[in-house]
C-alpha cells in the first residue's frame, strides 16, 4: 500500500470517522467514514431502496431470518423490526470492526430477537484468511490463498449455526463466496418450506472464489428452489451498472 492509500485508509478508519446514524427506524453505529456514507445514502433513499422493498415483501411477525454477511447491521435491524418479538434473526459477520459495531447497535436498539455470530460461513468448518478492503468496509472476503494484509477468521457452515431451526428468509451477501455458503447449508435448504433466499450475484467475485452463477443455480435448483432472476443470468453477458445483481429463489 503506497503512502497516499495508507493515509486514506487511516483516515477512513480513524476514531473521528465513527458515528451513529439514524436510518430505517434504527440507530446504527458506523466504524468508518465509508460506512457512514453508506448509511447516509440509505437514509436519504439514494441507495438500497429496491433491496429494502424486495427484502421486506412477505416478512411477517414471527418469522425467522438469517442474515449472512451482515456487515454493520443495517438489514439485521430491518429484519429485527419486521419479525417482532415472536420472530428471530441470526446475524453473521466475520470482520471484527463491523462485528463490534453491530454488537453495539444490537445493544443500543435492544434487538433482543437477534442472535449474533462472529464468523464467516463456508462449505465446511475451519479457518481461513479474511482480506479487508481498507477503503470499502463492505468489500471483505475470504481468499483462497493467504494475503499479506489479512485477518484469520473462523469458518462455520449454515447448517451448523441454524442447527435445525426454522428459516423463512435467507439473505447472503459475501462478495463471491455465496456458493460456498449454500453448499454448507444443504440440509437447511431442503428442510424449510416455504422459504425465500435473497442472494447477491457478483460475477467477478464469484470467479475469484472459483465459482460461477451457474454453480449457484445448480445448488438452488437441486434443493427445489424456483429462481426469479434476470434473463440469461448464468451467462457472461449479464451485468448491472454496479457489476452485480440480485437473485431471489423460492421454495414453496
Amino acid at each position: 500500500m503506497n503512502g497516499i492509500s495508507h493515509l486514506a485508509s487511516s483516515l477512513n478508519r480513524s476514531s473521528l470517522a465513527r458515528s451513529w446514524v439514524s436510518v430505517w427506524g434504527n440507530v446504527i453505529l458506523s466504524p468508518s467514514f465509508d460506512r457512514t456514507l453508506y448509511l447516509w445514502l440509505h437514509r436519504l433513499g439514494w441507495m438500497g431502496a429496491a433491496e429494502r422493498r424486495e427484502l421486506s415483501e412477505g416478512i411477517r411477525a414471527g418469522m425467522h431470518v438469517v442474515d449472512v454477511g451482515a456487515n454493520i447491521g443495517l438489514y439485521t435491524g430491518l429484519f429485527s423490526r419486521l419479525v417482532g418479538c415472536d420472530g428471530s434473526v441470526i446475524s453473521v459477520e466475520p470482520v471484527d470492526a463491523n462485528w463490534q459495531s453491530l454488537r453495539r447497535s444490537i445493544e443500543r436498539n435492544q434487538w433482543t430477537n437477534v442472535e449474533l455470530h462472529h464468523c464467516a460461513l463456508a462449505a465446511a468448518s475451519g479457518h481461513a484468511r479474511m482480506v479487508c478492503d481498507p477503503l470499502n468496509s463492505g468489500n471483505n472476503r475470504i481468499e483462497p490463498v493467504a494475503a499479506a494484509e489479512a485477518d484469520t477468521s473462523t469458518l462455520k457452515t449454515l447448517d451448523e449455526i441454524v442447527a435445525g431451526r426454522r428459516v423463512d428468509l435467507l439473505k447472503i451477501d459475501v462478495q463471491g463466496w455465496e456458493a460456498a455458503v449454500l453448499r454448507g447449508g444443504v440440509r437447511t435448504l431442503r428442510e424449510n418450506r416455504p422459504m425465500r433466499i435473497f442472494v447477491e450475484i457478483w460475477p467477478s467475485g464469484l470467479e475469484k472464489a472459483g465459482s460461477s452463477p451457474r454453480e449457484i443455480y445448480g445448488i438452488l435448483h437441486e434443493a427445489g428452489f424456483e429462481i426469479d432472476s434476470p434473463a440469461g443470468w448464468m451467462g457472461e453477458n449479464v451485468r448491472s451498472s454496479a457489476g452485480y445483481y440480485d437473485v431471489v429463489a423460492v421454495a414453496r
